[in-house]
């Protein structure tokens, strides 16, 4: 007899944001090490919006372009994220 058990999938989402999350807040530490890298702002901006946390990824390529202003990369990205979060008019800018 075969008896099956029920999967609580609930659960797993958040656990997975809160990781990212945490991940992201960690990854924040190292750009301290490595502010001249543009690809640590935008994978530290992309674990944040992972983790549903938009904001924060503004936050993250904000500083990213403080610490590289000459990273077309950063400003680019940084404008597609404005849109997204329908904030177009500081896109524009």
């Amino acid at each position: 007899m075969h008896t099956e058990v029920p999967v609580t999938t609930g659960l797993m989402p958040g656990r997975i944001r809160r990781t990212r999350a945490e991940a992201a807040s960690a990854t924040r530490v190292l750009l301290r090490r490595s502010r001249a890298n543009p690809d640590r702002y935008v994978e530290t901006a992309e674990l944040f919006m992972e983790a549903n946390q938009p904001d924060s990824a503004v936050a993250v390529y904000r500083e990213g372009i403080a610490a590289v202003p000459g990273s077309f990369y950063l400003h680019d990205l940084l404008g597609r994220l404005y849109v997204r979060l329908g904030r177009d008019s500081l896109a524009a800018a």
